[in-house]
């Protein structure tokens, strides 16, 4: 069983201390062996199969070429992963296509809803409170509360005087 591998940018970074700059490049030499090269210099070899445990040499060759580069951004883009990956789940970050057509953050529903159920139960403690009130002084109770006020110095439908 092989640990897992830390892919971590700083582990990264360490891992390439020292390391030729890339991008590096594989071509055959004279000798049927690989080269890899970094501006034309040399910088190790991936010799035949023969020579090693088994493959294509020249696949070999170009992955040791490819992974100089590929390896430190693939690094970069799965820290970028997992920080936006973090961030979501911290935030409960999920969408929904409103009525609209537009995304709405399913958060900003539960807030949005949050509010109004707060509203709802003050607007309900006080109407509790007038009723109450009336009840106690032997005055006839309001069978309806008008929220909504006036509109245009009429009373509005449903209000009682």
């Amino acid at each position: 069983m092989t640990d897992a591998i830390d892919l971590s940018p700083e582990a990264v970074a360490k891992m390439l201390e020292g390391v030729t700059p890339g991008p590096w490049e594989s071509r055959q030499d004279e000798d049927a062996a690989w080269a890899i090269l970094h501006d034309g210099a040399f910088v190790t070899y991936a010799f035949p199969t023969e020579c090693g445990a088994g493959g294509d040499t020249e696949a070999n060759a170009r992955f040791i070429a490819w992974a100089r580069e590929a390896v430190p951004a693939l690094a970069s883009r799965l820290a970028e992963v997992e920080a936006q990956l973090a961030e979501w789940q911290a935030s409960q970050h999920y969408r929904y296509i409103g009525r609209d057509g537009k995304p709405v953050l399913a958060r900003d529903l539960e807030a949005r809803a949050e509010a109004a159920e707060a509203k709802l139960a003050e607007v309900e403690a006080r109407a509790e409170a007038i009723i109450k009130a009336y009840q106690n002084r032997d005055l006839p109770v309001l069978t309806t509360i008008c929220v909504t006020g006036v509109a245009d110095g009429k009373k509005m439908k449903g209000e009682t005087e």
